[in-house]
C-alpha cells in the first residue's frame, strides 16, 4: 500500500481536477482511497495498485512540459511534489478511510468482503461494516444508524453479494435492526443495500 501525504487540501483539488480532464489516467475503483486528519480534513491519499501508482508518476514526467506551462504550474508542481514524497507502509485500516470516488473505471474483481473482521470487535458499527465490505462503496445517511452499501448492478457482482456476514455482524455487536433491505437508485444503476439500525 502507498500512502501520500498531500499536505493542503488543494493538493486534493489538483488531483481531482486531473482526473475529470483526464490529464491523468484513471485508477480502477477500489484501488484509491483518503483518509483525514485530526480536523476531519481529507489529507493522505492510499494507493493499493503499486504499478497503477508508478504508471501515474511515469506519465507526470511524460507530461511534464504541459503542467509547466500551464496557468497553474506552480499548483501542480506542490501536488507532484507531495506524491513523489511517497511512503510505503503494510496495511491500512479500512474503517478508518474512505473510497476516493471520482469518476473512475469500475473494478470489479476488487469487491472484496473480508471475514476476518467478524473475530474483531470495534465499538463503531459502521467502521466494522466497511471493513467487512471493504471492496465496496460504503456510507452513511444523516447519522451512523442508517447505513448503505452500494452494490453496482452487474450480474457477477450482484451473485457474489453475501448478506449474511452483515446479520453476523449485527448479532456480534448485539445491534437490533429496524430495516434491511435492498433499493435501485436510478441515478447510479447502483443496488443499495439499506441496513438502519435501532
Amino acid at each position: 500500500m502507498i500512502k501520500v501525504d498531500l499536505l493542503t487540501r488543494q493538493n486534493l483539488t489538483m488531483l481531482a481536477k486531473a482526473y475529470l480532464d483526464r490529464l491523468l489516467p484513471r485508477a480502477l475503483a477500489g484501488e484509491i482511497f483518503y483518509g483525514s486528519n485530526k480536523k476531519n480534513e481529507p489529507q493522505f491519499i492510499y494507493f493499493e495498485n503499486h504499478e497503477y501508482f508508478f504508471s501515474l508518476l511515469k506519465s507526470i514526467k511524460e507530461k511534464q512540459n504541459y503542467f509547466l506551462i500551464s496557468n497553474a504550474a506552480e499548483e501542480w508542481n506542490n501536488l507532484f511534489l507531495s506524491l513523489n514524497s511517497y511512503i510505503e507502509v503494510d496495511k491500512i485500516d479500512f474503517g478508518d478511510v474512505e473510497h476516493y470516488t471520482m469518476p473512475v473505471n469500475p473494478n470489479y474483481s476488487e469487491r472484496k468482503i473480508d471475514l476476518s473482521i467478524l473475530n474483531t470487535y470495534d465499538e463503531s458499527f459502521y467502521k466494522q461494516v466497511k471493513r467487512l465490505y471493504r471492496g465496496y462503496f460504503v456510507s452513511y445517511v444523516g447519522s451512523q444508524k442508517t447505513i448503505v452499501i452500494h452494490i453496482p448492478f452487474i450480474t457477477n457482482i450482484l451473485m457474489k453479494f453475501k448478506v449474511f456476514p452483515i446479520v453476523q455482524l449485527l448479532k456480534s455487536h448485539n445491534q437490533i435492526c429496524n430495516r434491511l433491505e435492498f433499493i435501485r437508485n436510478p441515478d447510479t444503476e447502483a443496488l443499495m443495500l439499506i441496513v438502519v439500525l435501532e
